[in-house]
């Protein structure tokens, strides 16, 4: 898998990250979603494939949100491995992303 794929389905803008959400891939993560993601739509986070995940890909996760959010959308978390589950609840950030709904 790509370190980041932005699809948009049936109205519904998915961002899937590869293993790793580190700051040896941010450039490209970065790169990838400025040209991928519509900041005017929600986003979908799917973290379900991360399993090494460092301060650079919060700081990233972070930035992403307020990026979405400053344009009156919601940034979601989608699916979620148990690595970057524990990452977001040691940084205190699970609650920057709203809950998926069906």
């Amino acid at each position: 898998m790509e370190a980041v794929t932005c699809t948009t389905k049936n109205n519904q803008q998915t961002v899937a990250f590869g293993q790793e959400l580190t700051i040896f891939q941010v450039d490209d993560i970065h790169q990838a979603m400025l040209l991928g993601i519509d900041f005017e739509k929600d986003v979908y986070l799917d973290l379900s494939q991360i399993k090494e995940f460092d301060t650079t890909g919060v700081q990233l996760l972070i930035a992403l949100n307020k990026s979405i959010t400053s344009n009156g959308k919601k940034t979601y978390l989608s699916e979620v491995s148990e690595d970057a589950q524990s990452c977001l609840e040691l940084f205190n950030i699970t609650d920057l992303f709203a809950a998926a709904h069906a």
